[in-house]
């Protein structure tokens, strides 16, 4: 009996090569969708990390157990700037969604219904909740039509609920450049907004008076910004005992003296500081205070550099050393 050899053509074995390597592509492709689902990663390929969130952003992003609503109300018929912060807003939202699924959003169009009052009537509730509206000129067919949009977002989270401006409120700079800073300040708009929701409470902050510090309309601005976001408390350093520190009862029952403020800032003194008022300061810096230093040594008069090129200069002699 005459047996036969039966050799394989190379065609059939580029066609088991193939299925070789089609089925190990497969094996690639399911093991990766896998281990997708099992172990959160974004890559971002953009040469300017566009979609690449700060570190302090997903620290915050991290904080929020529970779902986070933002409804934005920039949707409509918009010059094409403002067309632009609205596709923005919603990558930047889809971010942070990517990396925590309770962020929620939502766009709105203010102006969407027909009916005069109903619209009029929405519009008063955002004013009365802290959104600031901006007047347009639109081009139509009839002609340039004023439009009111809402350039902002409400951030809803336990019951809470904070306004956002979207649109920078710089002045003095054209209006397509405060649209570039808008688009640019996008993650740090909204991230600290949700910061102000998930906290617990304000950090404390002091605010050092006694030595001829600046008070009043002379920096209204800044301490109302700084109320914002912090507990800020006037101290003088005549009252007795220290009122930078207090004591705590630690762990093991016994006290500890700590810092009273998380900060404390130092602005622009203008007498000299006391050898009690200079412990008393260096006290708090060794028991771990922060202190922010706003110092001028030398009193120098910016009118006088107005009218001239040189000016004198009288040193305060504030013995801060």
């Amino acid at each position: 009996m005459e047996m036969r050899r039966h050799n394989n053509s190379p065609a059939q074995k580029m066609r088991k090569q193939y299925r070789k390597r089609l089925l190990s592509v497969i094996l690639i492709i399911v093991a990766a969708n896998y281990l997708g689902s099992l172990y959160f990663t974004r890559i971002d390929l953009t040469s300017d990390r566009r979609f690449t969130l700060a570190k302090v952003t997903k620290n915050v992003l991290k904080q929020l157990d529970e779902k986070l609503e933002c409804t934005v109300y920039l949707k409509g018929d918009f010059p094409a700037g403002f067309k632009r912060l609205e596709t923005q807003t919603r990558e930047i939202l889809e971010e942070f969604q990517a990396y925590n699924k309770n962020v929620r959003f939502f766009f709105v169009n203010p102006s969407a219904s027909g009916n005069l009052k109903k619209r009029e009537s929405f519009y008063r509730r955002l004013v009365n909740s802290g959104l600031v509206p901006t007047n347009l000129q639109v081009k139509t067919k009839n002609g340039l039509e004023q439009q009111y949009i809402f350039p902002g977002a409400l951030l809803r989270y336990k019951g809470r609920e904070i306004p956002v401006e979207l649109l920078s409120s710089e002045r003095n700079i054209p209006p397509a450049e405060a649209l570039n800073h808008s688009i640019e300040n996008l993650e740090f708009t909204f991230i600290n907004a949700i910061h102000k929701l998930v906290r617990q409470k304000k950090p404390s902050l002091a605010y050092l008076i006694g030595q001829g510090e600046p008070q009043g309309k002379h920096v209204t601005d800044i301490l109302n910004s700084l109320n914002e976001n912090y507990t800020l408390t006037m101290v003088s350093p005549d009252s007795l005992p220290n009122p930078l520190l207090e004591k705590q009862k630690s762990d093991t029952s016994a006290f500890r003296v700590v810092p009273r403020y998380n900060a404390l800032i130092v602005a622009k003194p203008q007498k000299p500081f006391t050898e009690r008022e200079k412990l008393m300061l260096d006290q708090y810096i060794m028991y771990g205070g922060k202190v922010l230093w706003l110092v001028d040594p030398v009193l120098a008069s910016m009118d006088s550099i107005k009218r001239s090129e040189t000016t004198v200069s009288i040193d305060l002699n504030l013995r801060s050393e």
